[in-house]
């Protein structure tokens, strides 16, 4: 951070701004990261980069009209800003305005190649959308996508690990949910799932267990 700010001092640069905004975002600086996006807009008012990223913080106070109509205005310069669309769906479902949000997803989608591997989180936040919205069968399918394109994204492993779990498919959740516990070992919702898998498992069959040997002898 010291160096962005080092850097300003000697020119004003508007990559360097957003770059040092998004820093005070992610450390919770939200007043200081305010001040950067203000004089960001006011010397570079076409930096459309930095109006996502203000959108983010905006999300952060809950000032939700003025991060719509941040996004909008990018949208509306620019339809072909897939960042735009992702971060306008991501707010449309905070608000609990999902059928909007589904529709701003599916426009970043539209817009994405499918082996591009920024792409994965785009069909995670459609899936998401999409859970909510209470449509398992197509939920699965999105976050089955993302982690073809990215098998690295814990997130979509718990969620097809809950949907398989609630649609009684036991090897497959626990597949995922392992996989999820792999990625974020920390993560206490994964933990607690497994146990509930376990226990529903061996309540309706004592003598059937999930997954390989190792994981039987915990039944």
């Amino acid at each position: 951070m010291n160096v962005l700010v080092a850097a300003l001092q000697v020119q004003a640069d508007p990559q360097v701004l957003d770059n040092l905004g998004i820093l005070y975002i992610k450390s919770g600086r939200l007043q200081e990261a305010r001040k950067v996006y203000r004089q960001l807009f006011n010397q570079f008012s076409q930096y459309q980069d930095g109006k996502i990223h203000y959108a983010q913080l905006l999300l952060q106070e809950r000032s939700f009209e003025e991060a719509e109509s941040a996004l909008l205005s990018v949208i509306k310069g620019n339809q072909s800003f897939q960042d735009a669309y992702h971060q306008l769906a991501l707010l449309y479902t905070h608000i609990n305005r999902s059928a909007e949000g589904l529709e701003r997803i599916l426009q970043a989608i539209k817009l994405c190649s499918s082996t591009e591997k920024s792409c994965a989180q785009l069909y995670v936040c459609h899936g998401d959308i999409l859970k909510d919205l209470k449509d398992l069968n197509a939920a699965a399918q999105s976050y089955n996508l993302a982690v073809q394109i990215d098998p690295n994204i814990a997130h979509a492993h718990l969620n097809l690990g809950v949907i398989h779990h609630l649609q009684g498919r036991y090897n497959e959740a626990l597949k995922h949910y392992q996989s999820a516990q792999n990625l974020d070992p920390n993560n206490p919702v994964v933990v607690e799932n497994m146990k509930k898998l376990r226990k529903q498992v061996f309540k309706s069959s004592p003598r059937e267990c999930v997954g390989d040997s190792a994981t039987c002898r915990t039944c």
